[in-house]
Parts: C-alpha cells; sequence; structure tokens
C-alpha cells in the first residue's frame, strides 16, 4: 500500500510542491511488532496520531510554522518533548519536515 501526502505552499523560496510518500507494503504482524506514529507541533500546540493528514490538517489551520516528525513508538507511548519535539531516543525519531502556512510570508515572497 502507497500512502502519499502533497501540498502545493507558499514558501520564502517561492512556491514549492511539497510530496511526503510512504510504501508500506508491511503485513499486519510487523506493524504491530513495529509500531509507530506522527508528532506534529508549532509554537502553539502538538498533536500525535498515526494519521499524517489529520496532523499537518490540524496544524496548518492555526496559521503558524510546524515541524512533524515519524516516531517509531506507540502513539499512546509516554515521552516528553523537548524542543518542540519528542523526547525519545534517537533510533525512534525521524524528521518529516516544516511547513509554514499560506500567510506565514510578507506578499513579496509569494
Amino acid at each position: 500500500m502507497t500512502h502519499t501526502f502533497t501540498s502545493k505552499r507558499n514558501t520564502a523560496i517561492g512556491k514549492v510542491k511539497l510530496t511526503w510518500k510512504h510504501e508500506d507494503s508491511r503485513s499486519r504482524d510487523y506493524a504491530k511488532e513495529h509500531p509507530q506514529h506522527f508528532f506534529g507541533s508549532s509554537v502553539a500546540t502538538w498533536i500525535a496520531n498515526t494519521d499524517f493528514s489529520r496532523i499537518y490538517d490540524a496544524l496548518i489551520k492555526e496559521g503558524y510554522m510546524f515541524t512533524i516528525w515519524l516516531v517509531k513508538q506507540e502513539v499512546d507511548a509516554p515521552y516528553g518533548i523537548r524542543a518542540y519535539a519528542p523526547d525519545v531516543p534517537e533510533e525512534d525519531l525521524e524528521y518529516l519536515g516544516t511547513w509554514y502556512p499560506d500567510d506565514a510570508f510578507p506578499e513579496k515572497f509569494k
């Protein structure tokens, strides 16, 4: 199964098309043995969910720059948050990207 998420955004360097693609050919047993979820945070809030799109949609509506991470732990795993990122072992964390809402930059950058 392939999960693809694409977003066309205005950034400081101009209009860009961001695509995140995840190939998932794993069995349900593998997924149970190797749990993971997404963690997104901005200056205003944080959210954890197994659905990337839910995190992206919730954070883009806030109007602040935000970052999304892949955390290789259960979604309800107890961990802290340090500098807007999950405080987990480095091998359990993968940076996916930072996004900006359309109105985050002055008109001259659009």
